[in-house]
């Protein structure tokens, strides 16, 4: 009886496992693009300059330096399976 036990929860507790590593894997590919090899977080939230300045700037440093950079940002209509790809660069 307890070895029938004992196989049931290990059973259990393989596919919860399973299912969370299913979708761990799923949010790192949506989180970035295809080949991507580097994730960064910029903070604009207290930065003097407007949005244009920021995406103008952003810009330049990234032709300056040939580099393709990429943001996923949510869909504007509330959609939360839904992602746009912002990018700048070369």
């Amino acid at each position: 009886m307890l070895k029938n036990i004992i196989r049931i929860v290990s059973v259990l507790v393989s596919f919860s496992l399973g299912v969370l590593a299913l979708g761990l894997v799923e949010e790192l590919d949506s989180s970035f693009p295809l080949k991507t090899q580097y994730g960064v977080t910029v903070e604009t939230g207290d930065s003097p300059l407007d949005k244009a300045s920021l995406i103008d700037g952003l810009d330049t440093f990234a032709d300056e330096r040939g580099l393709f950079l990429a943001k996923v940002s949510s869909d504007r209509e509330g959609s939360s399976t839904s992602k746009n790809l912002i990018f700048s660069g070369k």
